[in-house]
């Protein structure tokens, strides 16, 4: 059958095979599958898209396989992080619940599920990373999907470039927490060939992020470089020499090639008149929002209000807020507004407690790479100010991660009171067993 289809229909039989040894792959390891799966998030392109989607399901169904089976303990957010768990709840529940009042109730239910995804994403990945090589091999997901768009869209042509998303500043919003991931693996992973692959990447990055043009991408390698100084560490001093070099070598670069007028600001004002209608429209619905996804219903009536718009024509159109905030303060009011916050809050908190908890038990390695994933979790944050970024998967990837790296760092501990409560009941028993450790 294989062979009479590679004659006919290779594509199907390619996705097929694929598929199948993804499975295969997924029924092994939960956490192999999903670094295969970050590295498929970075191509919003026919039909990587369709594979990413049906890897996704596939990852659904084994995680509630593995949590409905009697007997099998695996970890679950809501039994180990209640608080972050509680803050899970509220969100999703207002997520639903902001389909009640939104005037289009179909977008704001498609709106809502996607969102909802996205938190199933979190949970399922504190499920999934439980050791250390099961950091590693989500961050060369990352890093490696980040790299592989960055070089389709330099392969594209001249202009701006895309890689495998649909927009430029979707790219950059990815390439410099990857560039942050492989320069904190490259500090991290000491002895290991890995580490000349991060190397490597970084010029790849450097090169995609020039050619995007993105204002956002920009900023959030600005707001990196102080994150990383105040957040590195033991090589908070590299972190300082490497910024200071990249803004010199930014500032030569830009200097010699000025930025034509409107390079980063497509035309200068359309980012501006999107936000002051998506403020216009939080101070009309200030709690509750106009519910999920409606913004853009909304905001064509807006172009008639006594709003100093230069582009009407945005808003006519209509277009999203371009600021993930904005957009998520008009659809879900302040509420929905601080419930996100409060969640990205906790992650990254939550990654920093993992951070210092490797560094209590002297594992330099683990330490460096959360201390890199936090710090690439707040640029990529910093570039979301400048789109419409609550649907990426690249941002539910990394909070889940922050909140999975905690669990990492205390998984010795457990096994280790596991072992000694194992050992002190033989003991009670009257036979030898082996010691702790």
């Amino acid at each position: 059958m294989g062979g009479i289809g590679a004659s006919t229909i290779p594509l199907l039989v390619l996705g097929a095979s694929l598929g199948i040894a993804y499975a295969v792959v997924a029924t092994r390891s939960l956490a192999a599958a999903l670094g295969i799966f970050t590295y498929l998030t970075f191509f919003d392109i026919s039909p990587v898209d369709l594979l990413t989607r049906l890897a996704g399901a596939l990852l659904v169904g084994l995680w509630i396989l593995a949590i409905l089976t009697r007997g099998n303990r695996v970890p679950l957010l809501f039994r180990d992080q209640r608080r972050f768990a509680a803050i899970v709840l509220l969100l999703a529940g207002w997520f639903a619940a902001s389909t009640v009042w939104a005037r289009d109730f179909d977008l704001a239910m498609s709106d809502a599920v996607r969102l909802l995804q996205g938190i199933l994403l979190v949970l399922m990945i504190y499920t999934a990373v439980r050791e250390p090589r099961h950091v590693r091999w989500l961050i060369v997901g990352f890093v490696a999907g980040a790299a592989t768009s960055a070089v389709l869209g330099i392969l594209s042509g001249p202009g701006r470039i895309t890689g495998g998303f649909d927009d430029p500043n979707e790219l950059a919003a990815v390439i410099v927490p990857g560039a942050i991931l492989a320069a904190f693996g490259y500090m991290a992973c000491r002895g290991r060939p890995l580490r000349w692959a991060f190397l490597a990447a970084l010029p790849l990055f450097a090169a995609g992020l020039l050619d995007t043009d993105s204002q956002g991408g920009l900023v959030a390698l600005i707001v990196g470089a102080v994150a990383a100084v105040v957040l590195g560490g033991p090589v908070r001093v590299h972190a300082l020499a490497a910024g200071l070099t990249v803004g010199c070598l930014a500032f030569g670069f830009y200097f010699v090639n000025p930025p034509t007028p409107g390079q980063f600001t497509e035309g200068g004002e359309s980012r501006e008149n999107l936000w002051t209608v998506a403020l216009a429209v939080a101070r009309d619905h200030p709690l509750l929002g106009v519910g999920a996804g409606n913004f853009p219903v909304v905001e064509p009536a807006y172009a008639l209000r006594d709003l100093n718009l230069t582009r009407a024509d945005l808003i006519t159109r209509p277009e999203v807020a371009h600021n993930t905030y904005l957009h998520v303060l008009a659809d879900y009011g302040s509420v929905g507004l601080l419930l996100l916050l409060a969640l990205i809050g906790a992650a990254l908190a939550i990654g920093m407690q993992a951070a210092r908890a490797f560094q209590r038990e002297g594992n330099r390695e683990l330490e460096l790479l959360a201390r890199g994933q936090v710090t690439a979790s707040v640029a990529m944050l910093a570039a979301y100010f400048f789109q419409s970024g609550q649907f990426e998967k690249q941002l539910w990837l990394m909070l889940g991660f922050s909140v999975a790296l905690r669990a990492v760092a205390i998984e010795p501990v457990a096994t280790a009171a596991r072992v000694s409560a194992t050992w002190r009941s033989s003991r009670a028993h009257g036979y030898a067993a082996p010691a702790p450790g």
